[in-house]
């Protein structure tokens, strides 16, 4: 979601002497989240040993928001990937035209453009993202969910697909968003159907590839639309209306600081953080005491830890903030502020960093 820049809760359930685990993606699953669509989707050969670069890369570089769901096993075996969510924000114009003029498989159709070098990119940057959320709001592209098993009479599949959309709901809320354009098999129609999504058309089973012109679609597609007007006017409660609720956030965390609290919130400890951002844990330290200042600055009352009153210390402090940014995933989402003013020096710095 997630990550990534993402806020993701972890999530558990047994299977047999499994445990599901749903966790931010971050560039290191890369290599095998492309093998996973690879096995499940028709990627062409030009672009299937690009794959896990690019995916490298854009979640590196937090344009992609992506979860992994998979099984702990009880003993110190590797974790098994079960399922994979993977979603981006598209430029208006990129929107705009791809409606105009629809084509099935937008997830490919998006990876095979950045894999290559094209002057406008359909996906948007990070300070593009927090351009626009600052705005009038993103488009939201979720790119595809891929499971190990869709077999309507397992239960295992029921079981992903539920954990799949509950984490997808984590992991975008507090996002403003204007638009969700999704594509989805006919099958999984319902779904969106009675969520306020609007079926914008239907690609028949047999329709060519763009991006691949010898192979043609396996299964009939739908094109599904939705704006922040329409979920206002007839759906506030659905659960379309949960990623449309955007409050803009108060504490004005850093880019570097909400890559700490995205993993704090998918229970990752220090050590992980640090390494996975790749940092030291001197880092990761330095960058919690900011939090921790810019918490007490913005927080309300209610949440407001004090050292001297109560004697909280490190975990205690750390539970708080946590609490706080799962009840405000706002604070977790890249948001352009304007340059602010430093009274003392006259110099210009921007709230963001």
């Amino acid at each position: 979601m997630v990550v990534l820049a993402i806020g993701v809760v972890e999530r558990t359930g047994v299977k047999d002497n499994l445990i599901r685990r749903a966790r931010a993606m971050n560039a290191g699953d890369a290599l095998e989240a492309a093998e996973f669509i690879k096995r499940y989707t028709p990627v062409p050969d030009r672009l299937a040993h690009r794959l896990p670069a690019v995916l490298e890369r854009l979640i590196a570089e937090e344009i992609l928001l992506g979860v992994v769901v998979e099984y702990i096993h009880d003993s110190d075996a590797r974790p098994q990937l079960a399922g994979i969510g993977i979603s981006g924000f598209a430029s208006d114009r990129w929107s705009d035209g791809f409606l105009a003029s629809p084509a099935p498989h937008i997830d490919l159709i998006i990876f095979d453009q950045a894999s290559r070098d094209v002057q406008e990119p359909a996906l948007l940057s990070y300070n593009e993202i927090a351009e626009a959320n600052a705005g009038d709001g993103l488009t939201l592209l979720p790119l595809l969910w891929l499971q190990l098993t869709d077999d309507p009479a397992d239960p295992e599949a029921h079981a992903l697909l539920r954990l799949g959309q509950q984490t997808f709901i984590d992991s975008h809320r507090g996002y403003r968003l204007a638009r969700i354009i999704k594509e989805t098999w006919a099958e999984r129609a319902f779904a969106f159907q009675g969520g306020g999504f609007r079926e914008h058309c239907r690609i028949p089973k047999g329709t060519p590839l763009s991006f691949h012109p010898e192979r043609t679609l396996e299964r009939d597609h739908i094109i599904f639309t939705v704006t922040r007007q329409e979920i206002e006017a007839n759906w506030p409660g659905t659960a379309a209306g949960l990623l449309f609720a955007h409050e803009p956030p108060r504490c004005g965390f850093t880019r570097a600081e909400q890559q700490i609290l995205v993993r704090a919130t998918d229970g990752l400890t220090d050590a992980r953080i640090a390494r996975d951002l790749g940092i030291t844990a001197a880092a990761v330290s330095m960058r919690w005491r900011s939090i921790y200042t810019r918490f007490l600055e913005c927080a309300p009352p209610a949440l407001r830890f004090e050292e001297a009153s109560n004697g909280a210390r490190g975990q205690e402090k750390r539970r708080h903030v946590i609490a706080f940014v799962s009840e405000h995933p706002e604070e977790l989402r890249p948001y352009a502020r304007p340059a602010r003013r430093n009274a003392a020096n006259g110099s210009n710095h921007a709230a963001r960093g």
